[in-house]
Formats: C-alpha cells, sequence, structure tokens
C-alpha cells in the first residue's frame, strides 16, 4: 500500500486498524437518509464549482446536506471585489432569478445538485424572501414599483413585532409580503429551486415576516410559500421578545440561537456540567431546532461575536452539539484562516473559495460519523466524577463521545451505559492512549488534555465470552510517510483467534458501475484496483492491498484497457490502478477521484467510457 507523500527516509510504521468502530468498510455511515438526523456543513459564500470540486472531502467528513449561501441574483457591490467582507451583498437581491457574481450560475447550480446526489449529500439554498437591496433602483426593472414594498422607514424599537416585521432591516428595503402576488412568485420560485435539484431551504430574516395570527398586518405569507414540497425547511430567528418561536415552530423548523449563546458562554467559563449545557433555551421540541457553535451573523456581522473563537474551542463545542440525540447541527465555514487570533477576513481567501479546512478536522469528522450512527439512540449526559470540565454524551449502548476541557491528561473511571467490551478513539493516533475499556458498566482509559474522543462500534460488542470480539489489530505496513494514519480494514476475529481479512469480493448493497484503466505497456500482467477512503486521519480501506483484480475489457492486444465492477456506494471514494509494483498515481500522490464508468490513465481520468460491440470481439 503505497499512497501517501513521499519523504527521503523509509520507515516502518505500525498502524492500528480501528475495526473496533466499523467492522467492514460499508459499516462506515457517510450520512444519514434524513437532513434532520444528520449534520449540515454550512459553506458559508463557496461558490456552487467549489462545493461540487469539495464533494469528496465533504462526503468524507461526515456531512449529509450542504447549506449554500444566497441563490438569487444580487447587487454587485463594490465594482464587483471579493474582498470576503463584502458578503453583506449576497444578502441584498434584485431579482428573483436564480445566480449571482459570487456563487454563481443556475446551471452550476444545478450540475452542483446532480453532483451531490451521486455523493448522497443534499443541498439547501439561504432564500432572502423578506428584503431587497437598500436602493430598488439598483434591482431589476420588474422590481422597481414602490407599491411592492412596506414604507421605507428603519427599525426604531426592536421590541416592536409590528416595526420588526413591516420596516427596513438596516435600510434593506422591505417587501409587502401580504401581497399575494408576491407570495406566488416566491413560491414559483422556491419550486424551480427545488426542481433544479435542491432538497431544502433557510429562509434569512424568518421573524421578520409576519405569522398569520400577527393583528391587523398578518398574512398567508409562510402557509402559502412553505408548501412548495421541499424536504426540509427552517427560518432564522435570532430569538428574543418579538422571535415568537413556538408559533414560527408550528410552521417550520428555527434556529436555537439563544442556546448557541449557551455554549459560548460554557466555552468561556471551561465548564461543560450537564444541567448547564443540556436545555436548548427554547419552548420548542428539540426536533425543531438548528443548533450552532456559530453562525455566518455572529461571526461576520460588525459585532465579531465569535471571532475569537479558536479552532480548539469550536471542535470541543461541535463534540457537544452534533453528538446529542435532537435538533440538527450545523457547522459553520470560516474564511480560510479566519477568527482565533486572527483576523475576521484575513485576505487568505475570497468570496467563492473553500473555507477554512477545519470542517473535514478529524475529531469534526467523527463525532459527524458518531451521529450519523447513533440515530434512534437516546442521549445520557454525565459528569464523570463531578468534573465540570469533562462531559460524556451517551447514546443508548451504543457509543459515547467524552470532551474534556482540562489542560491536563487524565485518567477516566466512571459508570457507564454503553455495552462491555473494547473500544479505541479514532481521533487519538497514539496506541498507548487511544484504547478504552468497558467492563461490568464501568469505562477506563485515557483522556488527552482538551480532547474529543469518540468510542463506539457499528454493532454492539460482546463480551470475552461471546463468539464474535470487535478489538484493534496491529499491521505494519511499509509506507514511505512520516505521518502516522489510523487504517481501516476490512476484518474480524472469530471466537478461535483465526482472523477473517475482508477479500477482493464487495458486499454490494448498491447498484454497481465499471471503472476502466488504461495500463501502460510496461506494467506486468496484473492489474489491480485499490480503494480507500480517508476521512481526517483515518484511511478506511475498502479492499485489500494491492485491490481487487481489473480485466481486459477485450482479446485486442493494442488495446490495453482494463475494467472493475465497482459499487456505486464507492463513488467519490479514491482508487489506486496497480500491477503489485507499479501504480497511478505515483508513490507520493493520493488516489484518483473515483467517478462511475470512468477511463483513467497513468496521468488520472480522461473520460466517461462506454464499452462498445467492437471491445468484445
Amino acid at each position: 500500500m503505497k499512497i501517501f507523500i513521499n519523504t527521503k527516509k523509509d520507515i516502518l510504521l505500525s498502524i492500528v486498524a480501528i475495526v473496533a468502530q466499523f467492522k467492514t468498510a460499508e459499516a462506515v455511515v457517510y450520512h444519514t437518509d434524513s437532513i434532520e438526523n444528520g449534520t449540515i456543513l454550512h459553506a458559508f459564500s463557496w461558490s456552487f464549482n467549489t462545493i461540487k470540486q469539495r464533494l469528496p472531502d465533504i462526503r468524507n467528513a461526515g456531512y449529509t446536506a450542504i447549506q449554500t449561501s444566497p441563490i438569487q441574483e444580487c447587487f454587485i457591490g463594490d465594482n464587483g471585489n471579493k474582498y470576503f467582507g463584502n458578503w453583506i451583498f449576497e444578502y441584498q437581491p434584485i431579482s428573483q432569478n436564480i445566480g449571482n457574481y459570487i456563487i454563481g450560475t443556475e446551471d452550476e447550480f444545478k450540475s452542483l445538485c446532480d453532483e451531490a446526489k451521486k455523493f448522497g449529500i443534499k443541498i439547501i439554498v439561504d432564500a432572502v424572501l423578506n428584503h431587497m437591496t437598500t436602493d430598488i433602483n439598483n434591482c431589476a426593472p420588474e422590481w422597481r414599483d414602490q407599491n411592492l414594498f412596506h414604507e421605507p422607514k428603519g427599525i426604531d424599537n426592536w421590541n416592536d413585532r409590528y416595526e420588526v416585521t413591516q420596516r427596513d432591516l438596516v435600510g434593506l428595503r422591505d417587501i409587502k409580503t401580504q401581497n399575494p402576488d408576491y407570495q406566488q412568485k416566491v413560491l414559483d420560485m422556491l419550486k424551480r429551486i427545488l426542481a433544479d435539484g435542491a432538497s431544502g431551504f433557510r429562509y434569512d430574516t424568518a421573524k421578520h415576516i409576519e405569522l398569520p395570527d400577527d393583528p391587523d398586518y398578518g398574512s398567508q405569507f409562510w402557509p402559502t410559500v412553505l408548501n412548495n414540497g421541499a424536504e426540509f425547511q427552517y427560518g432564522e430567528l435570532l430569538q428574543d421578545d418579538t422571535s415568537r418561536d413556538t408559533a414560527y415552530a408550528n410552521y417550520m423548523k428555527i434556529t436555537a440561537s439563544n442556546y448557541g449563546d449557551s455554549i459560548l458562554s460554557a466555552l468561556n467559563d471551561n465548564d461543560f456540567r450537564a444541567e448547564r449545557v443540556m436545555n436548548y433555551n427554547a419552548d420548542v421540541h428539540p426536533d425543531r431546532l438548528i443548533t450552532w457553535v456559530e453562525s455566518h451573523d455572529n461571526y461576520s456581522n460588525d459585532d465579531q461575536k465569535t471571532v475569537y473563537l479558536t479552532n480548539e474551542q469550536i471542535k470541543l463545542g461541535w463534540a457537544l452539539i452534533a453528538s446529542r440525540e435532537q435538533t440538527t447541527p450545523l457547522f459553520f465555514s470560516r474564511p480560510l484562516g479566519g477568527g482565533g487570533g486572527n483576523p475576521q477576513f484575513p485576505n487568505q481567501s475570497q468570496l467563492g473559495d473553500e473555507g477554512d479546512p477545519l470542517y473535514k478536522d478529524a475529531s469534526v469528522a467523527a463525532v459527524n460519523f458518531f451521529r450519523n450512527a447513533m440515530v434512534g439512540e437516546n442521549e445520557y449526559l454525565r459528569n464523570p466524577n463531578e468534573d465540570s470540565k469533562v462531559l460524556m454524551i451517551e447514546r443508548g449502548k451504543k457509543g459515547v463521545v467524552i470532551i474534556n476541557l482540562n489542560q491536563d491528561q487524565l485518567n477516566l473511571e466512571s459508570v457507564t451505559n454503553l455495552a462491555d467490551g473494547d473500544y479505541v478513539n479514532p481521533t487519538n493516533n497514539d496506541t498507548n492512549t487511544n484504547k478504552f475499556k468497558v467492563a461490568d458498566s464501568k469505562i477506563t482509559g485515557t483522556l488527552l488534555g482538551r480532547s474529543v474522543t469518540v468510542l463506539y462500534n457499528d454493532e454492539t460488542p460482546s463480551d470475552s465470552s461471546g463468539n464474535e470480539t470487535s478489538g484493534n489489530i496491529s499491521i505494519n505496513l511499509g509506507m514511505n510517510d512520516e505521518t502516522s494514519r489510523n487504517i481501516i480494514i476490512n476484518s474480524s476475529v472469530s471466537d478461535d483467534g483465526a482472523e477473517d481479512v475482508g477479500s477482493n469480493e464487495f458486499q454490494d448493497h448498491h447498484h454497481s458501475f465499471k471503472l476502466y484503466f488504461e495500463k501502460p505497456s510496461s506494467w506486468g500482467n496484473d492489474t489491480f484496483a485499490y480503494l480507500y477512503n480517508e476521512i481526517g486521519t483515518i484511511v478506511v480501506e475498502l479492499t485489500q492491498w494491492p485491490g481487487k483484480t481489473m480485466t481486459k475489457v477485450n482479446n485486442n492486444d493494442n488495446n490495453n484497457i482494463y475494467s472493475v465492477d465497482i459499487s456505486s456506494g464507492f463513488d467519490g471514494s479514491s482508487i489506486i490502478f496497480n500491477d503489485g509494483d507499479n501504480q497511478a498515481p505515483e508513490i507520493g500522490n493520493l488516489g484518483y477521484i473515483i467517478q462511475s464508468n470512468g477511463l483513467y490513465n497513468s496521468n488520472g481520468f480522461l473520460k466517461t467510457y462506454e464499452e462498445t460491440s467492437d471491445d468484445h470481439n
């Protein structure tokens, strides 16, 4: 297995195979069937094409859905300068046409949605329905009619529900949402976006649009536009005395901004007492809530409310909100290099670019996969030994996430609901400290300082008297790399101690497709396809090296094209073609991304290939 970056010296690494976490590669739960049970990546100001390019990373980090920035045609401010501080123009629509200069065209959006479906990822669109830009003369001609808007007057009293819903928000022209014609236009736009491939919506400034029972100025806006057929819909409610959380939650899911503030406060105080972080601070059932550690508002607005947060703090907070049973957690992707002691917008990237790589950090991904695997499991929060700096979020008897806010490493010994067995923490590569044992409802192990520990099995492990044991197996791999990686292999140990390593044959629970490789003439007779996935610092082997044997597609000696059948569940994974000695890509490069029915050569993907009758002559 020769897949990592080449260095000057060859070293032999002993790497832990985390089969305690997954007994087979297909046991990895990349996403949940429904958005509400999974996690959402807010790809803040990423372009459609950028998101499309990063789909393999997003899938391998365990997200079920991606939320885009607003996709309506918007005002081009600052002469189109894509400095990140100009994100505000995304939220200043000038029409209901789809596509803008920051995130791309409608055709690019359709292409993104089509590609995301191949990865099992769903797309949520941020929809701006309350207002247009500040000067309606900058709107498209059909939106310059003053009669489409409320009177041009700002909000003076933020505790007055009428002013909050019927006046201009920070100068943005407030649309007369009581107008049935406007309601129908919105509904038509939302249905068009869904037809383009989206699965749901986030509604910007939702509390600034009236509800049916608001006295004198109520309307049927929300009952009308929400009847669009989307799978998932939620409204931005920054909670206060006018937000009417319970009433809005009768129509859609809502944001739990108060709970976000509670998490910030707990992080600031270094205090994760269960009773402090358990309550969502909303008179709404938790399954109607969207939770976050930070959002684009409290990071990107002028008050820079969460800019001070470090990556470490975000990871600790994310481990808490995403491992819990209910609510739907949203991970905000900051601009590259932003915050945590750096400027809010450090000019390391511009609008349209990928955000900071924290979204695919190993501990973030591990928690996402944990959440995906825990659907249906009840939660129990406890502080071992009443330590307010250590929090365990247990999910039934199946898994636990343990957050240690202490600076120092500590030895854990606690009662637990977790099933008896041996567990390995995939967020820690140190084989001396990443093992945990549960026996007689007590868990023991080592917690690193300021760390997230993730423990679970894809099946409930049996004890030492059972027929099957799930554990860690030490294997030696000759690799040219100085970076330790965890390798998950398709392996189990039976009660007689015989190791059964997964064969080259897949258990195919999906449809299949073919991959093709044009083998160089200098290679040997055999050709193999080795498949793997990277999840943070973890490599999931989908086949054992050197891989699955490929077959020549015809008997023409002048044609050196070989094929292999692949499960569609592996679309978006990585592949290395080899003959046991030579490989493509060469040592020092990561594998090619799998694209269904793709033809590859030593330089990578060539095209989608279709076999013809000539291939079988």
